[in-house]
């Protein structure tokens, strides 16, 4: 059966010319390493089909209550982690050879197109079938680099730009036509992932320290769903007891990294400013407290299976003033704790609820 949804390939670049001079022994190892991690980096929304060559074919199936924000996070994360291998790589080879000498050669893409596609199980793996899958893979062999000079980027067809939904991000993108030998000149838009390398080159994740408050339920719904309840205003605000919640966004329209979501309760304003974004398994945030205190709080999501996901809310100790902070979180402990409680427990009879009268 036909479903519709993202179909993508990451396709590593110069993969031709670095095998023609380097030496094949130290060449397949450092390909075979970086293939590794592409695996290691395809994971929810995204399934993996195949490695075919120097690419990993992958897809991610329409997910009702989904946002589509997740894939481009993901298409992003994964570059960030291809980029920081190679410099790794660099950084501790000692060997003179070719194949270790031109790593820095190397670079990585992305074709993401949308439509429809049957998966068809074979073994061990989901073989992508249907007109949409051979226009993807004809893309793969685009002039971009040629053209604009842009040798890491994620390119996307219009159905991609208007499935994915981000006005704001689809505004920064780079239009590139391409003459397609079925369906003539087809625009392609370009998002180039240099700058998104040198912006996140030095980033690392925040720990969040002792946990002050945990609770934790299951949705019955798949992680990228999950995410998606966790995440976004019209669903959130259920977590903290707020009368309603509002987003300010990045500039490109995204949720992220200094994004702030706005809680209101009553004529009370509260900001939760996100600290780390890693979708859609984890985020953290930071609220600030009376007395000039700051809370740390994280979101986790960890799938129970293909159905459900567990979520854990925690809370790190106040910080600041470590006098007001001694004095306040016995109190705030059972504050946050009842919150986290209720909010878990509101969200999940939403989520029920939902389900119930979809079925």
């Amino acid at each position: 059966m036909a479903e519709s949804g993202f179909l993508v390939v990451a396709d590593i670049t110069g993969y031709t010319s670095y095998l023609s001079v380097s030496e094949l022994e130290h060449a397949s190892g450092i390909l075979g390493d970086l293939l590794g991690l592409l695996l290691g980096e395809t994971r929810a929304p995204l399934h993996l089909s195949r490695v075919e060559g120097d690419a990993v074919i992958s897809y991610a199936q329409t997910i009702t209550g989904a946002d589509p924000q997740v894939l481009v996070d993901r298409l992003e994360a994964t570059y960030v982690a291809f980029r920081r291998a190679l410099e790794q790589m660099v950084l501790n080879n000692s060997c003179q050879c070719n194949a270790c000498a031109n790593i820095n050669t190397l670079d990585l893409k992305f074709v993401v197109h949308h439509g429809p596609f049957v998966v068809q199980h074979l073994g061990t793996q989901d073989e992508l079938m249907g007109p949409e899958v051979n226009f993807m893979f004809r893309l793969v062999k685009n002039h971009v680099r040629q053209t604009l000079g842009i040798p890491g980027y994620i390119v996307f067809t219009d159905d991609a730009v208007v499935a994915i939904g981000l006005p704001g991000y689809a505004e920064r993108l780079v239009d590139h036509p391409e003459e397609d030998p079925e369906r003539g000149t087809v625009t392609l838009h370009v998002r180039d992932m240099g700058p998104v390398w040198e912006g996140r080159r030095k980033q690392g994740f925040t720990d969040l320290g002792e946990v002050m408050v945990e609770a934790t339920r299951v949705l019955p719904v798949p992680v990228e769903r999950a995410w998606g309840y966790v995440t976004r205003p019209e669903t959130r605000y259920l977590l903290f007891g707020a009368d309603k919640m509002e987003a300010n966004r990045l500039e490109d329209g995204r949720i992220g990294p200094e994004a702030v979501y706005v809680c209101f309760h009553g004529g009370v304003e509260v900001p939760h400013r996100i600290v780390d974004w890693d979708p859609p398994f984890r985020y953290l945030f930071s609220s600030p407290m009376p007395g000039g205190l700051t809370l740390l709080c994280e979101f986790k999501l960890e799938p129970v299976d293909e159905t459900s996901t567990r979520v854990f809310y925690r809370s790190g100790r106040p910080t600041g003033s470590a006098f007001k902070a001694l004095l306040m979180r016995p109190g705030a402990k059972r504050v946050i704790a009842k919150m986290a409680d209720q909010g878990l427990e509101a969200l999940t009879a939403m989520v029920e609820k939902e389900l119930a009268g979809a079925g």
